[in-house]
């Protein structure tokens, strides 16, 4: 006897040679995730289409979005004093960053000046 596995697709089929008799046998197993439908107004919906990535399925998008942290979930988080030294942190960080952006600028705008003398 002669036992052939042939695996395609997701289905395995079995089949078997004794003497001139070929025999077939084929499994299938086919999962199924539960789903639900949920209702939308127009706005939510186009909304969700607007965050809609190209490929993505809408409950991919709704798993990306439910993952991210709202700032409703993060208030009370800080004391107010540890809130003032983070936004006085971040102002800092933005005048920094402005004050890089225009040193940068002029240097450039000298190089620039320079290589066209």
């Amino acid at each position: 006897m002669s036992l052939y596995s042939i695996v395609a697709a997701g289905r395995v089929a079995y089949c078997w040679c004794r003497g001139a008799r070929v025999y077939k046998y084929a499994h299938t197993t086919v999962y199924y995730m539960a789903a639900k439908t949920v209702s939308l107004d127009e706005e939510a919906y186009e909304q969700l289409r607007a965050r809609k990535k190209e490929g993505e399925s809408f409950s991919e998008v709704v798993k990306r979005l439910a993952g991210e942290r709202s700032w409703s979930e993060v208030t009370g988080i800080l004391t107010e004093s540890e809130a003032a030294d983070l936004e006085t942190a971040i102002e800092s960080g933005r005048a920094a960053s402005k004050q890089r952006s225009a040193r940068l600028a002029d240097e450039l705008t000298e190089q620039t000046a320079d290589s066209a003398e």
